[in-house]
Order: C-alpha cells, then sequence, then structure tokens
C-alpha cells in the first residue's frame, strides 16, 4: 500500500502488508517483487492482516464503541448559547 492519508495507521509494514512511498513505481514494483520471492512472508502478512482487520471491523466490537461514544455524548451536559 502506498504511504498515504490513513494508510499507513491501518497497514503495519512488514506484519500486515508492505508500504511504499506514493507516486515511486520502482519501491511499488521492489514491493511485489518481495512478496514474490518470498511466499511465506506474504502468507503471514496476508494471515496477520486478515485478523487485524477482523478484530478491527468485528459489527459486536463496533457497535459496543458507538454506543459507548452515544452514551458518553448524551450524559454530558449542555448549555444552550
Amino acid at each position: 500500500a502506498s504511504c498515504v492519508g490513513g494508510i499507513p495507521s491501518m497497514v503495519d509494514h512488514g506484519q500486515t502488508g508492505l508500504l511504499f512511498p506514493a507516486g515511486d513505481p520502482y519501491s511499488l514494483a521492489d514491493k511485489v517483487r518481495t512478496l514474490f520471492i518470498d511466499e511465506g512472508a506474504a502468507v503471514r502478512m496476508g494471515e496477520s492482516a486478515r485478523h487485524v482487520a477482523l478484530e478491527r471491523h468485528d459489527p459486536q466490537r463496533v457497535a459496543g464503541q458507538l454506543l459507548d461514544a452515544y452514551a458518553s455524548v448524551s450524559s454530558r451536559s449542555f448549555s444552550v448559547l
């Protein structure tokens, strides 16, 4: 993935994927080459990324966080200007 926006916060370089500088096709090609050469690393990163994604986007976890946020906001007292 390219290092733009929030992508680096979602990809742990070398653990859940490989990052390359945006606009650098040579670096991208190098990362793709790395995955073809080291299939074991590609599989490990893919499995790790899947595990992280399943945890990060677990519907019950996300719903719980959303409800907690709503509860936090609704319990605050607001003054009307």
